[in-house]
C-alpha cells in the first residue's frame, strides 16, 4: 500500500474558467510508486466524489513526463466550464489502475476574468426552494382562478364566468 506521500499532485488554488488550459503537476516518489498506463487524474466537487463521475479526467501516461519524477497534466477548461460553479470547491483526484484513490489535491476554485453569470448567492439548494416556491404560488393562483369561475357559473353567469380566467 503506498503512503500518502508517495504522489503530490501540485495546483493553483484558483483557476480561470476562460484559460486555454490548466495545468497539474503530478510528483512520484519514484521508490514507492510506478504510474500505470490508465492511472488517471479527475476532477471533482470537493463534497461529491464519485469516482466514476468526474467532471473531466485525464489518463497520467497521455502527457509529458518532466525530469523522470513529474508529469504536467494539461487540462482545457472550455470542455468542463459549463459543470463549474465559482462558488464551488473543486479538486483533482489520482486514480491507479485498480479504481483505487492514491492522492488529492489541495481545494481549488475557478473564477472568471470578467463579470460572472454565476449567482453566488444561490446555492443549489436554496435555489430549489426559490423554484418551489414560485411553482406553489403559481398553483395556488392558478386554483384561485379556478374557483372563481366556478363559483361565477353556478351564478348562472356564464359570461362573466369565462371573461374572469383569462
Amino acid at each position: 500500500m503506498e503512503s500518502p506521500s508517495s504522489v503530490i499532485l501540485e495546483t493553483n488554488k484558483r483557476y480561470f474558467v476562460e484559460d486555454k488550459f490548466l495545468i497539474v503537476n503530478c510528483f512520484y516518489d519514484q521508490k514507492r510508486i510506478r504510474p500505470f498506463l490508465k492511472d488517471w487524474i479527475g476532477l471533482y466537487p470537493c463534497d461529491n466524489v464519485k469516482l466514476y463521475e468526474p467532471l473531466i479526467f485525464e489518463y497520467v501516461m497521455d502527457h509529458p513526463r518532466i525530469d523522470g519524477s513529474c508529469f504536467k497534466i494539461k487540462f482545457i477548461p472550455k470542455l468542463f466550464a459549463k459543470s463549474v460553479h465559482c462558488s464551488g470547491k473543486y479538486q483533482f483526484v489520482y486514480v491507479d489502475s485498480y479504481s483505487k484513490i492514491i492522492a488529492t489535491s489541495d481545494p481549488i476554485e475557478f473564477v472568471h476574468k470578467n463579470d460572472c453569470n454565476c449567482n453566488n448567492a444561490l446555492s443549489q439548494s436554496n435555489c430549489m426552494v426559490h423554484i418551489t416556491i414560485g411553482q406553489v404560488s403559481n398553483t395556488i393562483y392558478l386554483l384561485f382562478k379556478f374557483k372563481i369561475a366556478f363559483v361565477l357559473c353556478m351564478g348562472h353567469n356564464e359570461d362573466k364566468a369565462l371573461n374572469s380566467t383569462t
